[in-house]
């Protein structure tokens, strides 16, 4: 079978011929993950300033520092379908007419974390999942959508982003810090 008759596909900012309705580990690249979800804008774009996924995923793994390096990789790729996908709205994605997606979705963050040699974990998942809560009320409770949304989960904001406004992650500062994440949580992975 061709790479072609695996259905459509879409080239990667390295090159790459990725297959979301087959998604395989051997088509992922970090290089492209980085890239991607650095020019992926939060919340579908409705911000008050452009926030990347990527940003996003480093405040997630840095939440999660506490709970090892693992939670930590886990935490910071827990998003990264959206690299070859999109970020959608949660109160969007979770509609049931979205189930098809999600499904998709799933598919794809399955062959990461298999690239990756991340073997499924329940807590590790419920770590992420509670770290992602918290980096969404942050985002919600900051000037990014200027307060508290109807469905984002209880409770108050966490100090996860950078209280100064004279800097902001850009695009590159967001893939550069993703991608050295990357590299030292995975060293310290392998540490024996």
């Amino acid at each position: 079978m061709s790479a072609h008759d695996r259905g459509p596909f879409l080239q990667t900012y390295t090159g790459k011929h990725f297959h979301p309705f087959d998604p395989r580990p051997e088509e992922i690249d970090i290089e492209d993950i980085a890239h991607a979800l650095s020019h992926e804008c939060r919340w579908g774009g409705h911000t008050t300033r452009f926030y990347s996924v990527a940003w996003h995923s480093i405040m997630v793994a840095r939440a999660l520092e506490y709970r090892g390096p693992l939670a930590s990789l886990r935490g910071l790729l827990h998003d990264a379908s959206e690299a070859y996908l999109r970020d959608i709205p949660r109160p969007l994605k979770l509609h049931p007419s979205m189930a098809g997606y999600r499904a998709i979705e799933a598919s794809v963050q399955a062959a990461l974390y298999a690239h990756f040699g991340l073997p499924p974990n329940a807590d590790h998942d419920a770590w992420v999942h509670e770290a992602d809560n918290d980096a969404l009320r942050e985002e919600a409770y900051t000037r990014l959508l200027g307060g508290p949304v109807g469905w984002v989960p209880e409770g108050g904001p966490m100090p996860l982003l950078a209280a100064d406004d004279a800097w902001w992650p850009s695009h590159d500062d967001a893939k550069t810090e993703f991608l050295r994440t990357f590299s030292d949580l995975k060293k310290a992975v392998s540490a024996p």
